[in-house]
């Protein structure tokens, strides 16, 4: 029955087999899943970039034909939104105005007849 620790150079030659072993796995794993190499990598990635490029754009050519009637629009009549908010404005304001008037007058009165 064996003792102590084993010698380096036992453990140095048990793991270059074992190494050589899980390389040779290594290596008939990728032959039988037919992984490509880096080149044909690169292509399909070079491929991917510029199908997206072209979706991309022809994504905003799309949006672009569609909505740029609407934005015509818009900006003919901006000019005409703008002045019915003005006028909604100032008619809040103004009967914003009015109603704290006749608001102040019934608290007036109110405190009158409780006082």
């Amino acid at each position: 029955m064996p003792t102590g620790l084993p010698s380096i150079s036992n453990i140095a030659e048990s793991s270059r087999s074992s190494f050589a072993v899980v390389l040779k796995h290594i290596r008939v794993g990728a032959d039988y899943l037919c992984i490509p190499s880096s080149a044909e990598y690169s292509e399909s990635v070079r491929d991917a970039y510029v199908d997206f490029v072209r979706a991309t754009k022809s994504g905003w050519h799309l949006f672009h034909l569609t909505f740029r009637p609407l934005f015509i629009l818009l900006a003919f009549l901006s000019r005409y939104i703008a002045i019915v908010l003005k006028i909604l404005a100032e008619c809040t304001v103004k009967h914003g105005i009015v109603a704290a008037r006749e608001g102040a007058g019934q608290a007036r009165v109110a405190a009158k007849w409780f006082v």
